[in-house]
Formats: C-alpha cells, structure tokens, sequence
C-alpha cells in the first residue's frame, strides 16, 4: 500500500553557482566554479507497518523491527524532507595551439548529502534500500551514493587535414575518480 501525505510537495532545490574565466599568459585559459543546491522539499519514505520491537533486540544492540499488521507487507508513507545538499568546486586549465593540438586538465570535489537516495521506481524498494543504523524510518541526513568525490580529468586532440578542407579529430581522454 502507499500513501501520501495531503500535505506532500512535489521534489525541489534552490541551486546557486558562481564562476570565473580568464585568459592567463602563454596562451593558457581557465576556469574556476562553484555550485551549491540546497533541498527545499524532497521524499521521504517511511514504512508504517514496521515498528521498534520491545522485546527485540538487533546486532549490536540496533532496534529490531517488526511488523504492525502481520497481514500487510508494506504500508509506504511519503512525506516531505528538507534536509538534504549538494556542492560541487571544480577547476580548469585549457590550452589551444595553433598547430591543432589542444590540451585541458580539470580538477573538480562534490560531496551531496540525503536522507535517501530515491534509486528505485517503486517507494518500497526505495525504502528498503536504506542501509544505515537506527530508525529507517527516520534516516539521518548523511552522505549520498551519488557524491562524486575527487575527479581529475585530462584531454589531448589533435585536428587533422583531410582531403578538400574536412578535418578529423584524434583525442585521448583521462579521468580518475575516487
């Protein structure tokens, strides 16, 4: 079964970003940015028919759910979150030479942050997919699957002169990741 809240807003951000190019010495280029985005409303999953046992106890003393209504699988409640935030700092530095290669080097950090990563088209796989300790029908606000973390990337190309003025372009690209 799921329900939604009367009350329940469909998922938005307030996002902001701030940049800056400029042109360096020995024909080199770069660019510096920033975006943040902040969760104004997004979902958030809870199973009511799963409750704390009294009697229970989970691993390492974790709370061991039990069913409500043993004749109802799940009941899936969702409501609204506000919690929830996303930043990215990247860094770039190009260079184009007159002779057809081109060259670029980027760093970029982006750590987001969730109550849940909504992974699934179905809010009970979605809610049982949350893996951290305590409540999960109250999850805390931590760190996201989707945050990128450390990227470096790098690019080399070169254009070359085909027959009757059409080019080709030759590229090797680079990206590690954390």
């Amino acid at each position: 079964i799921d329900l939604i809240d009367p009350t329940f807003k469909y998922p938005s951000v307030l996002r902001g970003n701030i940049a800056w190019d400029r042109k360096l010495p020995f024909g080199l280029y770069h660019s510096a940015e920033f975006v943040w985005s902040l969760t104004q409303n997004d979902i958030k999953y809870q199973n009511l028919n799963y409750v704390p046992s009294v009697t229970l106890v989970g691993v390492g003393g974790r709370p061991f759910f039990i069913k409500q209504v043993s004749s109802l699988s799940d009941v899936i409640l969702l409501t609204n979150t506000t919690q929830g935030s996303n930043w990215t700092a990247s860094y770039e530095v190009r260079r184009p030479f007159r002779n057809g290669w081109y060259m670029t080097a980027a760093y970029s950090y982006n750590d987001a942050r969730t109550v849940m990563d909504g992974t699934s088209d179905q809010a009970a796989s979605t809610w049982g997919n949350v893996y951290v300790p305590g409540d999960p029908n109250n999850a805390p606000n931590v760190r996201s699957n989707s945050a990128a973390g450390h990227r470096i990337t790098a690019t080399a190309s070169y254009d070359v002169n085909l027959i009757k003025g059409s080019k080709a372009t030759i590229s090797m690209f680079y990206s590690g990741q954390s």
